[in-house]
């Protein structure tokens, strides 16, 4: 950029990575986080044909996500190509026209963005299945998740659903421990993060411990979900992705039926009504009862 166009762009590149009151701190004394959103604000207001953006939104606040979504929608309607480079499925998939998807560093699919999301999935599944061994997951390792499997193989949208887990002991373990369980959707959205501290629960270590956990909403839309089990402590014990599967069958949980976009926006199945609220013109004129009012004169009224 010329110096004049540096000027021009300077307060706006300032506002947007949010670093207004560390002007006077030198670069490298930033975060990480810092660091990056400066990079996001200097790039996305360069005057380049091509913007490549990767993993930002691996950085920062919600708002701050929210922005760089925005500049690239911006960008990319200005006429410009931005390469967008990330994990986070939902904003792939709103924002990008086209999708080139990298499995072993070759190219397997190169077109239409549901497609490619589907043969990304696809090969994630099979890579958390093989994941699922104990010595290769993350965490200390003294408790593990030796089983899990649902209560049930199907399920319809709006029942109770519930899945069962057993955590063994593999070496000495003091004090107690938390379980959270992620829900995931076809797509790879968290749809819910069910940690038992939100319950007060807390559990202590033993050879052989069962857990059963159940949930009755969201009412989840039909497909299939995968359940992650974590259990942690000061820190991961254990991350076992992919522990089992939730299977929801298509049977609505509506009195009637509609197409398909009467429910393709959102991520779960609401419980829902819509109450028709009279008019004033509609309500019902009220006269007071006299006996009620103990007999008063209405002229005293």
């Amino acid at each position: 950029m010329r110096r004049a166009e540096i000027r021009s762009e300077f307060d706006a590149i300032v506002a947007f990575a949010g670093v207004e009151r560390f002007l006077d701190t030198p670069v490298k004394r930033y975060s990480s986080g810092m660091y990056v959103r400066l990079a996001f604000a200097v790039a996305a207001h360069l005057r380049s044909e091509i913007l490549l953006i990767d993993e930002v939104l691996a950085v920062g606040d919600i708002e701050f996500q929210r922005r760089c979504l925005g500049k690239m929608r911006d960008v990319a309607r200005s006429g410009r190509t931005v390469l967008f480079v990330s994990h986070h499925l939902q904003s792939v998939s709103t924002l990008c026209h086209r999708l080139l998807v990298l499995e072993g560093g070759q190219l397997v699919h190169d077109g239409e963005v549901h497609a490619g999301l589907t043969r990304y999935l696809s090969g994630f599944e099979r890579g958390n299945k093989s994941s699922v061994q104990e010595s290769k997951r993350p965490g200390s390792g003294e408790l593990r998740v030796s089983r899990a499997a649902s209560v049930r193989e199907f399920y319809e949208c709006a029942e109770p659903k519930a899945v069962r887990f057993l955590i063994e002991q593999r070496s000495q373990f003091d004090g107690r421990f938390y379980v959270s369980v992620h829900l995931v959707d076809p797509m790879g959205t968290v749809v819910a993060q069910c940690d038992s501290r939100l319950l007060g629960e807390w559990f202590d270590a033993g050879q052989n411990l069962e857990l059963e956990f159940s949930f009755n909403t969201p009412w989840l839309k039909p497909g299939t979900y995968r359940v992650d089990v974590y259990l942690c402590a000061a820190g991961f014990i254990d991350q076992c992705e992919h522990a089992c599967s939730v299977e929801v069958l298509p049977l609505l949980p509506y009195p009637a039926t509609a197409g398909s976009e009467a429910m393709d926006a959102g991520l779960v199945l609401a419980d829902f009504n819509f109450c028709r609220v009279p008019r004033a013109s509609e309500e019902p004129s009220y006269a007071p009862d006299r006996d009620a009012l103990g007999g008063a004169n209405p002229s005293a009224l």
